[in-house]
């Protein structure tokens, strides 16, 4: 086998140097740089989240005492009603006077099947609407600060199909409104 000697036999020899140190870098040093890199940035950010969740359960005793020293009436935090369909009802309406208030035009609204969680029942309602987006994050708002308790799930919001140009253009939302009352007690048989 006949390898070029002299200066031509050096300067592939630097090339051939040159490519190796190339692959290896992009194969294997420039992967493991990265993933090191990666695991640091998790760790940082756990960290993070470790020095929060501290902070905040160290805050709770204050906040407890707080609350207590205010008094007052407690949030209603459940829904009331006999039975899923009457609880269902009065989210309902609840619901349609939060969106006439904020003026978003409800599209459709549809009552879920009702969702057992322990000692309660997950009532819930399927709704569409298009509003500016101003109306809708006020009616997000309100379901936020609603009493009883509500919860927002499922947001899907797309730009509505409009041919004109408006200052401001309507948005297609849907989503689940999830809110809870007690469930009912078993009955006892004789």
């Amino acid at each position: 086998m006949n390898l070029p000697r002299g200066r031509v036999g050096s300067v592939l020899a630097v090339a051939l140097l040159l490519l190796a140190i190339a692959v290896l870098w992009t194969g294997v040093a420039a992967p493991l740089l990265a993933w090191h890199a990666e695991r640091e940035e998790r760790i940082d950010a756990r960290q993070a989240l470790l020095r929060r969740m501290r902070g905040l359960a160290a805050s709770l005793p204050a906040l407890e005492r707080a609350a207590a020293a205010q008094g007052g009436a407690p949030a209603l935090v459940l829904l009331d009603g006999a039975g899923d369909a009457v609880a269902a009802a009065r989210l309902q309406a609840a619901v349609q006077d939060m969106a006439a208030a904020a003026r978003v035009r409800l599209g459709s609204v549809e009552t879920l099947a009702a969702v057992p969680r322990g000692a309660y029942r997950g009532i819930r309602l399927r709704l569409a609407a298009v509003a500016a987006w101003p109306a809708l994050v006020e009616l997000l708002g309100a379901l936020d600060q609603a009493e009883p308790r509500m919860l927002v799930d499922e947001l899907d919001l797309r730009a509505a199909s409009s041919a004109e140009r408006v200052r401001e253009p309507p948005i297609e939302a849907g989503f689940v409104i999830t809110a809870f009352r007690a469930a009912d007690a078993p009955a006892v048989r004789p």
